[in-house]
């Protein structure tokens, strides 16, 4: 991506497909901080920077702060911006947020809402990709749950997450988690102790009803 074409205000706007990591109880600034370092050191990232005009000079350390943060996602074959978010609840959960702007998938793809497997089949790619993303920071950082999807944030938490939720998709959860909520729905063991559920049924590495399939690892 050249840097006009990143610094264009039309590119960020819109929804925001999302990675939306629940890190943990808030308050605990060393176990978000580790969260928000591993995200940036993932090689499908380059970043961040504090300001869309950054694109292109040397990154900057990550530091927790409610401004969001800015780089660029590596994705097939196309590079798109995206922003990183740190959102603490008091009381509550801080969470960490990996952003990308629809503007910026509709100037790369064909693009029909609301966003869904069938219409959008590249839709599949970039959910393992955020998924993997979510599996590195898992494995330095285990979090309490990962959604994943079209203005995912808030839409769960490891608290209130439902057999319903289970079986639509779109999550990153713990095994112990994912168990107890007895779902039927098929998952895949991305990382040691980590079940991935896609959004798509058809596509991916799949486990037999109800189980995970082990063994699966982390690009």
């Amino acid at each position: 991506m050249d840097r006009s074409t990143y610094l264009r205000e039309d590119l960020w706007r819109g929804s925001y497909f999302e990675l939306a990591l629940e890190i943990g109880p808030a308050g605990d600034d060393s176990r978000a901080k580790r969260a928000l370092e591993a995200l940036w050191q993932h090689p499908a990232l380059l970043g961040p920077w504090e300001r869309k005009d950054g694109f292109g000079s040397d990154p900057i350390m990550p530091v927790l702060h409610p401004s969001p943060l800015v780089g660029c996602l590596r994705f097939d074959d196309v590079e798109l911006g995206c922003l990183s978010y740190f959102v603490r609840e008091e009381p509550g959960s801080d969470w960490l947020d990996l952003s990308i702007p629809t503007g910026m998938l509709e100037a790369a793809y064909r693009v029909s809402y609301p966003l869904d497997a069938e219409t959008d089949p590249w839709l599949v790619r970039l959910e393992r990709l955020l998924a993997t993303i979510g599996a590195r920071i898992f494995e330095v950082e285990p979090f309490q749950l990962g959604l994943l999807g079209e203005e995912a944030s808030g839409a769960s938490s490891a608290s209130e997450l439902t057999v319903e939720e289970c079986e639509r998709g779109g999550l990153l959860v713990p095994l112990q988690l994912w168990e107890s909520r007895g779902s039927r729905r098929a998952s895949e063991l991305i990382a040691p102790g980590l079940a991935f559920v896609s959004t798509s049924r058809r596509t991916g590495p799949t486990s037999s009803k109800g189980s995970v399939r082990h063994g699966a690892a982390t690009p």
